[in-house]
């Protein structure tokens, strides 16, 4: 759980690390969840103001359908042929109209590309890479957008459908939003145990957002209402009596876990990558923050499991030995820095390197085969690097050979088998690993 103080630190950083990347379909999209009221619209005003931005706030709970994605008009085109256009939200066409400014601007000049874009994308300026991007927010030359959606789950099914689409895809009617327009949505907790008359989101749509759930702090709030000169004796009130900010209750909370997916990690890729290049656009108090925020973020995503392990992992100062340093020369020896490296490494870092060599098998094995010396040398090897492994890698390596297939749908183990000696054959028949394992072979 986030403060809003938390949520605007954090928010802002999955927020601009689109910046790194032009790629559409992983979009980075923070998600505001939590109870009505406690200030969440407040977070994409903050980094609206921090980043010399402005806001634009579509409420969901009061579109109709169709109104977000735009009328339908008649009209004649070029040649004078009828046809059905779409009269775009206002707050579509104001964008539209700053994306044909900062073109006229010179701030890309016409292109083929740009022209094969299409007519609703023409002025597009998406080519441009993090530092010009980070040049032209800061020198004031282009000034972000956030659509703030309020309220995701609280409209029609048929809304719902549309805002998720645009969310998702940033498109309205193949008009493409620029890099410079940012997303943030919010909603109320929508589980099953939840109060909230809402539209519950499926596993498949969260998987596309970081959801942060926020909560509401009485501190804040205290420095909020004096900043704002609320009544002294009601900032008093609600300083001294614990529970008068906002009711505990169980049915108001986002209680639901999440769990990691491919497109997760693709996400904390992201977010690691944009660590310290994204520092020109925190404070320094904001950047004493950071370690924790990504932790939260990277937790916020793939959930509590994977993160601790990924920081396990990373807190290992072993560089992760891969299947090529092993594998991938002609000599029958894993030279000695290898070896090194192997056996300083945690338990969780052998098991990548085991599947890293598993890989490794699978898509090289016809070579491998067709070469005797090949194979001999590959098979001198993989004994050596058992030989370098705790019990417990040992056995989760040969588990994993066991259950493995060639290309062609032959077992793996079959190709292999003779790297293991008849005392770690034995060992790994008291263990119960796997009948196929010693199919035929002892």
């Amino acid at each position: 759980m986030a403060s809003i103080k938390d949520a605007i630190r954090m928010c802002k950083r999955i927020m601009l690390t689109n910046l790194l990347t032009n790629n559409y379909s992983i979009a980075v999209t923070p998600l505001l969840s939590g109870k009505h009221g406690i200030g969440k619209s407040q977070v994409a005003k903050n980094i609206a103001r921090d980043l010399g931005g402005m806001v634009m706030v579509i409420e969901g709970g009061t579109l109709k359908e169709g109104e977000i994605t735009g009328i339908p008009y008649q009209c004649k085109n070029e040649s004078g042929d009828i046809e059905f256009r779409f009269l775009p939200y206002y707050i579509v066409q104001r964008i539209q109209k700053a994306e044909q400014f900062l073109h006229r601007e010179n701030l890309k000049a016409d292109s083929l590309d740009s022209i094969l874009a299409g007519e609703e994308n023409k002025y597009a300026a998406d080519d441009l890479s993090f530092e010009q991007k980070v040049e032209l927010i800061r020198s004031g030359q282009v000034k972000p957008v956030i659509l703030f959606f309020d309220e995701i789950n609280r409209t029609d099914m048929a809304v719902f459908r549309e805002l998720m689409n645009i969310i998702l895809t940033r498109t309205v009617n193949g008009y493409r939003f620029p890099w410079w327009v940012f997303i943030i949505a919010a909603m109320n907790p929508s589980t099953q145990s939840s109060m909230y008359a809402t539209n519950e989101m499926d596993p498949a749509q969260l998987d596309r957002f970081i959801k942060i759930k926020v909560h509401e702090d009485a501190n804040e709030w205290v420095a909020f209402a004096v900043e704002h000169h609320f009544e002294r004796s009601l900032v008093e009130f609600i300083s001294g009596t614990p529970g008068a900010l906002s009711p505990k209750d169980k049915l108001l909370e986002d209680d639901e876990k999440p769990l990691p997916s491919p497109r997760g990690w693709h996400m904390v890729d992201l977010i690691l990558k944009g660590r310290d290049k994204l520092d020109i656009f925190f404070s320094g108090e904001e950047r004493r923050q950071k370690e924790q925020d990504i932790r939260a973020i990277i937790s916020a995503k793939v959930g509590g499991d994977a993160s601790a392990m990924l920081y396990s992992s990373l807190s290992d100062p072993t560089r992760l030995v891969l299947a090529d340093e092993i594998l991938g020369d002609d000599t029958d020896e894993i030279p000695q820095e290898i070896r090194m490296r192997i056996k300083r490494q945690s338990t969780a870092k052998n098991a990548i390197t085991s599947k890293s060599i598993i890989t490794y098998l699978k898509d090289n094995v016809d070579r491998i085969k067709r070469n005797s010396a090949q194979t001999q040398c590959v098979q001198k090897k993989l004994i050596q690097y058992i030989g370098l492994l705790d019990m417990s890698s040992i056995l989760m390596f040969s588990q994993a050979l066991v259950n493995s297939e060639t290309p062609a749908g032959t077992a793996l183990y079959d190709c292999f088998y003779e790297v293991f000696d008849d005392d770690l054959m034995d060992l790994l028949q008291q263990n119960n690993m796997n009948d196929a394992l010693v199919r035929g072979k002892i």
